[in-house]
């Protein structure tokens, strides 16, 4: 079986030998014009099963930019968020493969979309598969730490300003002086690394505390067009992971490795329905304990909060293949 990736957001990695097909930038115009030409039966595999008609093979190389897939009964199509619903519904149609969408299509009806997954991050009130995190890099679990560390390491995966997550310098200050309180306390070294939306102050407040206090900062990676991507290799380094709340990936990325997790807000907080229900879902398990500037816990009650916590033994991706093989074994 092979998966058919697009639409995929930046840092998510598709499965083992997938092709990508990154469709996100399709204007409204374009996704409308689909969707009819759906609804029209233009797309319909012709009956005679001789493969495609010119008409529809010059329509799909104008919506694929020229990459035309050739795709077979094993195929998986995948997609989320609106846009690339439809694309995946063409693909299914004109290839009759599988095709996956993760969340509620508002786009396209349910009857073009064969497996509909949700999550706490991407609900849907009809589901064939339910996971409790957002899908993430496709792997079962993450290999034992390569590195034997003197020191308990942890992972400070920094997002930054979002929809509902206004973080301030002041903020980010009282990050950084946790960072240094818990250090002290319990000798804890931290992996940190930031994504593109980190903003400058916070970059700034974390690049002086490695640059002065090598003792905290065992490593850093600032995001950057050029530089690798740490998670994974941070994650299986570390025995905490602390992530900002901004960003469903990251906290999914965190849960997924099997650590204790702490999340960290803003105190200018405004709702924001994707990541909302994964964190207070995370939160009643439970598998993350949530802080915010002011109620950051000192070293007796991070010790609290870790014992309390109960991370999850397999990665979504064990979650998935069960069920995606029970769904097919029923036929």
């Amino acid at each position: 079986m092979r998966w058919v990736c697009h639409a995929i957001s930046a840092g998510d990695e598709p499965p083992p030998d997938a092709l990508d097909l990154d469709l996100r930038n399709h204007s409204v115009v374009v996704v409308a014009i689909v969707r009819w030409l759906i609804s029209a039966g233009v797309f319909r595999r012709r009956r005679d099963g001789r493969g495609l008609s010119r008409l529809q093979r010059v329509l799909l190389a104008v919506l694929v930019r020229g990459k035309v897939p050739a795709l077979g009964p094993g195929d998986v199509v995948v997609s989320k968020m609106n846009r690339p619903v439809v694309i995946s519904a063409l693909l299914g149609q004109l290839f009759r493969v599988t095709n996956v969408h993760l969340g509620t299509s508002k786009r396209i009806p349910d009857r073009f979309i064969a497996v509909k997954i949700a999550s706490p991050a991407f609900p849907a009130v009809s589901a064939d598969i339910r996971l409790d995190v957002a899908p993430g890099p496709f792997r079962d679990a993450l290999e034992p730490p390569a590195i034997a560390d003197a020191s308990p390491v942890w992972s400070l995966m920094l997002g930054g300003t979002a929809t509902g997550f206004d973080y301030r310098l002041r903020d980010w200050s009282a990050l950084v002086d946790w960072l240094r309180q818990i250090n002290a306390a319990l000798g804890v070294r931290w992996l940190v690394t930031s994504s593109p939306r980190t903003p400058p102050e916070a970059l700034a407040a974390f690049r002086e505390l490695e640059r002065t206090a090598p003792e905290v900062v065992l490593e850093a990676v600032w995001y950057g067009p050029r530089t690798e991507n740490p998670t994974t290799r941070f994650l299986a380094r570390s025995a905490v992971a602390v992530v900002t709340e901004d960003s469903a990936s990251m906290v999914s990325d965190a849960v997924n490795a099997g650590l204790p997790v702490l999340t960290f807000g803003p105190r200018r907080r405004a709702p924001n329905p994707l990541v909302d229900g994964l964190l207070e879902h995370h939160a009643a398990l439970p598998t993350v304990a949530r802080f915010s500037p002011d109620s950051l816990p000192d070293a007796n009650a991070v010790a609290h909060h870790l014992a309390r916590l109960r991370p999850p033994s397999q990665c979504w991706s064990t979650s998935f293949r069960d069920q995606w093989e029970r769904l097919f074994a029923d036929g």
